[in-house]
C-alpha cells in the first residue's frame, strides 16, 4: 500500500517520506520500490543526511533517524508518531487489519485529535480495512 501511496504521490509531483519501523523494515522496502512493477519506476533511496539527494523523490528513513529529508508528505508505517511529523503538509497512517497494530493507529490518531490536527479519513481503492488519515 505504501508502494501504490508513494507513486501517485511521485505522480502528482510531490516529494515524499516513507518513514519504517526499522532499518530491516525500510530495506525490505528499498527492495520492494526498485521490483514495484515493471513498467513503473519509483526514484527512491534510503535517507542519510549525508548523501541526500533532493532530485530523488522518495526518501526511505526508519525511527532510528533524528531528522527527516524535506518532503511534502510523510508516510508513516511506523507503530509511533514521529516527533518531526508537522515538517510536513500531510501525514498518511495506514491502519493495518491485525489487532494489536490496529490499535496502535487509533492511539496515533487521538494524538492528532489532541494536538489539533486537521484529520481526513479515507478508504484507500474502497478498501474498508485501510484507512488513511491526512493531517
Amino acid at each position: 500500500m505504501a508502494a501504490l501511496l508513494a507513486e501517485k504521490a511521485y505522480q502528482c509531483g510531490y516529494a515524499v517520506y516513507i518513514l519504517c519501523e526499522s532499518a530491516s523494515n525500510a530495506a525490505q522496502l528499498d527492495a520492494l520500490l526498485w521490483d514495484y512493477r515493471e513498467d513503473a519506476c519509483l526514484p527512491h533511496q534510503r535517507y542519510e543526511p549525508q548523501t541526500y539527494n533532493p532530485h530523488i523523490p522518495i526518501q526511505i528513513g526508519d525511527l532510528s533517524m533524528t531528522e527527516c529529508p524535506p518532503a511534502h508528505i510523510l508516510i508513516n508505517m511506523s507503530q509511533e508518531v514521529p516527533t518531526f511529523y508537522q515538517a510536513f503538509q500531510s501525514v498518511i497512517e495506514l491502519v493495518p487489519d491485525e489487532v494489536v497494530r490496529r490499535q496502535k493507529a487509533r492511539e496515533k490518531y487521538r494524538f492528532y485529535q489532541r494536538a489539533k490536527e486537521q484529520l481526513v479519513t479515507q478508504n484507500v481503492l474502497g478498501i474498508p480495512e485501510l484507512p488513511v488519515f491526512l493531517g
